[in-house]
């Protein structure tokens, strides 16, 4: 095997090297690009959840009636398994006595709360003393705080689907850039493999015609000197 042969083969050895190396490089790219955009529909998909948790959060307080019911308690504090005692009971919404108290006779009574926006506080009381548990406060929206909220909560859904969009796309142009410049590393690669490979030819081929030349010249050197040796002996 002559000197360009080899080259030949060296330089197609480097060559399926090289294109399998910037294969390896451009698959890790799209990966890469891959597992970022799925990291960033994580992200949103996360804070789309704790958005729909704070969404439940703006109706979970709104009631317009709330129906209260308690148990009695004998003297030893065990609960009674019968009625009869709803005289003994006083309710109280925002300091408003509540008419009307039904008996289940089964020891436990109710009654309906009609809730207002704004602050509301309920008590019950046995012989004037508030039950345990009792008095309980909280806070009930009005419909217009709760349409404002809906907005709101709307018009930020909407800006959180478009930073997800542009977070996706901020993506996939920076993958894009990173892979044209790895296209443009790679042909800057293969062009001075190609100068490498054109100068080793270039190279061998000179060698190859230095050693014709030495061959020739001695073949040359090796007719004359049997040629001067018999002159000699005439």
């Amino acid at each position: 095997m002559n000197l360009e042969s080899e080259l030949e083969k060296h330089w197609k050895e480097q060559q399926e090297l090289d294109e399998k190396s910037a294969d390896l490089e451009r698959q890790r790219l799209e990966d890469d690009r891959k597992r970022r955009i799925e990291e960033a529909k994580k992200r949103s998909a996360d804070v789309r959840a704790l958005r729909t948790a704070e969404d439940r959060k703006l109706y979970s307080g709104y009631a317009a009636v709330m129906i209260i019911s308690f148990r009695a308690l004998n003297k030893q504090g065990q609960p009674k398994k019968k009625g009869g005692d709803p005289a003994l009971f006083n309710a109280f919404g925002n300091s408003h006595p509540i008419q009307r108290i039904e008996d289940h006779h089964n020891g436990t009574y109710s009654f309906e709360y009609q809730c207002i926006p704004g602050l509301n506080s309920i008590d019950i009381k046995c012989r004037n003393k508030s039950i345990k548990g009792f008095p309980v406060s909280f806070m009930r929206k009005s419909e217009n705080d709760l349409s404002v909220e809906r907005e709101q909560s709307e018009a930020l859904k909407i800006r959180e689907d478009e930073d997800r969009s542009k977070d996706e796309e901020r993506i996939r142009e920076e993958v894009t850039k990173e892979l044209e410049q790895e296209i443009k590393r790679q042909e800057a690669q293969r062009k001075q493999r190609e100068e490498e490979r054109t100068r080793d030819y270039l190279m061998a081929r000179e060698q190859e015609r230095k050693r014709n030349e030495e061959k020739k010249h001695t073949e040359i050197t090796s007719t004359v000197s049997p040629d001067m040796d018999e002159r000699k002996k005439k």
